[in-house]
């Protein structure tokens, strides 16, 4: 999966809005937090796989995603982009979430 096609699949993910709305990040749950980034697991899996990419890289790639977002975004700011996912806000979304790590994304993508 390459770069310039796995980042905008991402990014796809968290512009899905969610069942539960708030009136603020701080109401935002860890068990919402979990679902969100399980969806986005999930749309990065099939993602992978509707682009032909062989299942062993797919779940590698979207691990490697996984672990770039756990190591670099804070609870804080995985609250703030639920919320905001949620609103619809995709550009607020991306500046917490991808645009602070797109390097290590992206490398993530071009993974052997």
């Amino acid at each position: 999966m390459k770069a310039r096609q796995l980042l905008p699949l991402l990014l796809f993910a968290l512009h899905v809005p969610g069942a539960y709305a708030q009136n603020s990040a701080a109401e935002v749950s860890p068990t919402q937090i979990a679902g969100f980034k399980g969806t986005m697991d999930s749309s990065c899996r099939d993602a992978g796989k509707s682009h032909g990419d062989p299942a062993p890289h797919v779940e590698s790639v979207c691990a490697c995603l996984r672990q770039v977002l756990e190591e670099n975004v804070t609870f804080d700011n995985w609250r703030q982009a639920y919320f905001e996912q949620n609103r619809g806000n995709a550009p607020e979304v991306q500046k917490l979430l991808i645009i602070p790590n797109q390097d290590k994304l992206r490398a993530c993508a071009n993974k052997p």
